[in-house]
């Protein structure tokens, strides 16, 4: 074995075992999870993303590969896929077509106390297609949830942001399969009118007054210059989710703590995110991610990236 070989190993071992101290201690079994570990390992050499969410119920590792780069990616994907959904629906298979469809596609593995989740996102089209095309199409498929309004709202903001309709995701859990498609906005710089037009989107989506106006007042702090910023909207079959996500990059832990201790006031909150922390060995957050919706109180969920490279599909050029 080559001395690199060795150091490969070394370096995906011992950021299995910090995922496995993180996911300790919130009180979760990891053994359920090493299947994927050890599948993904050429991946997780690479790209290591771990992430939790409101509750601190659940943990997840992120990766991302390239079906077609004849590592076999795409094969030990489809045999997890099959495997979490053992019994279930996994026909026609999630990772049919990846070698054709191109580029590289994200994965991610949870874990909770009913089990194990794995979810494909690829994008829709090589570089994503307008936001303008992705709302005719769900308008014009009845999409419910999306009125014109909020049709409006979006595309206004899509004028000033970078915009696509960049992701579909197929999942597979206990529970069952799903599938959604994701459309995305950024600013790579927070701009000034910026509060304001995402306000109008979650406005004409119904997110509740509360929530709103504490996105507002807090987004010149969260959204320091320097630090890029995205919402994200989902659709399924069932239609538009009535919530926006909106993620913040390179958010230092302590800002993480006071955010969520204001809507998720769990028991010992900061030292729980703090030894989470401290077992990835991160100081602050790839991307922390605030669910605004139409209930009390919003979803929170954020990433730690422990590997070489980005997690993030947004992070790589079509």
């Amino acid at each position: 074995m080559s001395p690199s070989n060795v150091t490969s190993i070394e370096r995906a071992g011992e950021r299995a075992a910090r995922f496995s101290l993180a996911a300790t201690s919130i009180g979760l079994d990891v053994r359920p999870i090493v299947p994927a570990l050890v599948a993904l390992a050429p991946e997780l050499e690479r790209c290591f993303a771990v992430r939790v969410a409101s509750g601190l119920a659940s943990i997840a590792l992120v990766t991302r590969g390239d079906p077609a780069d004849g590592s076999g990616f795409g094969e030990r994907l489809g045999d997890l896929f099959a495997a979490i959904g053992a019994g279930g629906d996994v026909s026609p298979p999630a990772t049919s077509g990846l070698e054709e469809h191109g580029g590289p596609v994200a994965v991610t593995i949870g874990l909770d106390d009913e089990g194990v989740s794995l979810a494909i996102e690829k994008r829709s089209t090589p570089g994503g297609f307008s936001l303008a095309t992705a709302l005719g199409m769900l308008l014009g498929g009845g999409c419910a949830g999306l009125s014109t309004g909020a049709a409006s709202s979006l595309l206004d903001l899509g004028a000033h942001w970078k915009t696509s309709a960049d992701a579909v995701s197929d999942e597979m859990d206990p529970r069952g399969r799903h599938g959604r498609m994701a459309f995305v906005l950024r600013a790579d710089r927070p701009l000034d009118d910026g509060a304001r037009r995402v306000e109008g989107v979650m406005r004409a989506l119904g997110v509740t007054e509360p929530q709103r106006r504490w996105f507002v007042k807090t987004y010149g702090a969260l959204a320091a210059p320097g630090r890029a910023i995205s919402a994200r909207l989902v659709a399924s079959p069932e239609g538009l989710s009535r919530e926006v996500g909106v993620e913040y990059r390179a958010v230092p832990i302590e800002d993480v703590v006071k955010v969520w201790t204001t809507f998720d006031p769990l028991p010992a909150l900061g030292t729980r995110l703090g030894a989470i922390a401290g077992a990835l060995n991160v100081e602050r957050a790839a991307a922390f991610e605030v669910h605004f919706r139409s209930t009390e109180p919003p979803g929170l969920s954020v990433t730690f990236d422990i590997g070489a490279e980005p997690s993030s599909l947004a992070s790589i050029t079509p």
